[in-house]
């Protein structure tokens, strides 16, 4: 006769019960819009990373590593990076189990030991992403050389109010309606000094120990990506396209700035 422990039963359950909700939140993410192959970029994909490295501008010495947004498929940002990746600056998009990014904390710090031919490790994310990517930061300060902060924040556990590199925050202040503004008024603690700019500005120096606070006018929370419309967002006012070449403009800005 076999006896089945209620220890064991709830195991198999928790089991059971993890796989449903990855099967789940998989069949509920947001896919990417349909589009061409892109000229003059190479993309290498694997089971942990999409990586886009342009075909004939490949000095870069700066790794630029993204992660997406909650429940977003991570080839929805594959078009608004692509103009980063033609400008010379090699894309890592990571993927996420269940495409959740705070599932995958570490894995930024995983692929900058197997990508060991930069010298310079510039981290970022959209969304639930962007907050992740604060956490990677605040956990491995010594790895990464810059953070780039699509609407989303640091939290208290991952302060970075004392981090000593460059920080870019990115939000619209009048159309994403995904992001949580009170939130992201209690979180200016945690960042390094902030610094409002315009974003048709132009950075004059080294951004160390600062953040770069830019606002898109017009924009949304979906269209930081390319997977249509997100539930509960505003309308924009300006075209997806526009959304990217601004953020695509002022990203370059900031990674020259840097000296990345």
């Amino acid at each position: 006769m076999n006896i089945i422990f209620e220890s064991d039963f709830m195991n198999k359950n928790l089991i059971i019960g993890t796989i449903s909700l990855l099967l789940f939140v998989s069949a509920c993410s947001y896919l990417p819009d349909p589009h061409e192959p892109i000229p003059d970029v190479m993309i290498t994909e694997t089971a942990d990373y999409i990586f886009l490295k342009s075909a004939e501008n490949t000095s870069s010495e700066t790794l630029f590593l993204y992660y997406p947004g909650g429940l977003v498929d991570p080839h929805a940002y594959i078009s608004m990076l692509n103009g980063v990746v033609k400008s010379g600056y090699p894309v890592l998009i990571i993927k996420v189990t269940g495409n959740l990014a705070i599932a995958n904390v570490g894995k930024a710090r995983k692929i900058v030991e197997e990508f060991t031919e930069f010298n310079h490790y510039v981290l970022g994310g959209h969304s639930l992403g962007a907050a992740v990517s604060c956490i990677a930061a605040a956990r491995d300060k010594q790895i990464f050389d810059g953070l780039v902060i699509m609407a989303g924040y640091p939290t208290e556990n991952a302060s970075l109010a004392d981090w000593d590199q460059g920080t870019l925050l990115v939000f619209d202040a009048s159309h994403d309606e995904i992001i949580n503004r009170l939130k992201l008024e209690e979180a200016k603690a945690f960042f390094p000094q902030i610094e409002r700019v315009d974003l048709t500005e132009d950075l004059e120096e080294p951004t160390a120990g600062k953040t770069i606070w830019v606002e898109i006018s017009g924009g949304n929370h979906s269209q930081y990506g390319d997977y249509g419309f997100q539930h509960g967002d505003g309308e924009a006012t300006i075209s997806m396209e526009m959304q990217h070449e601004l953020l695509r403009d002022f990203m370059l800005e900031f990674f020259k700035v840097n000296g990345w």
